[in-house]
């Protein structure tokens, strides 16, 4: 093969590769699944305070209607370090849902996303949603 052969498909092979990876519709996993966590996971999301030990992560990728979501599940644990947080981050309360099971947080300075938390005291579970307008 020759040289410019070698440098072509080279070349082809790097912009391609974007193609390889995989794109899961919803992909669930643990930060101990070190390519789906630094591959995957919103830097928000990353930094968000670890009310429990016991927690994981979500993704789902954008498709059609949907948008794009990242989401750290913890099992127990209170809410209040995750709402210190989004303060810290800029954003505040703007409305509950479903009996304040539901609490969306926004920023005047920032529309490209906003933050749910979800607290299902039945089964002991908080989640802080990330969603991309």
């Amino acid at each position: 093969m020759s040289y410019y052969k070698i440098i072509l498909v080279t070349i082809a092979l790097i912009f391609l590769s974007p193609l390889l990876i995989p794109w899961p519709d919803k992909l669930e996993y643990r930060e101990s699944d070190l390519f789906y966590y630094y591959f995957y996971t919103d830097i928000d999301i990353k930094q968000a305070p670890r009310i429990s030990s016991n927690y994981r992560f979500e993704y789902i990728s954008p498709d059609g209607s949907t948008r794009e979501t990242n989401l750290i599940i913890f099992f127990g644990g209170d809410a209040r370090m995750i709402r210190n947080y989004l303060t810290g981050l800029g954003f505040h309360l703007y409305n509950y849902s479903d009996n304040g099971k539901e609490e969306l947080w926004i920023s005047n300075d920032n529309h490209r996303f906003t933050f749910s938390i979800v607290i299902n005291k039945k089964k002991d579970v908080v989640s802080l949603i990330k969603t991309m307008r």
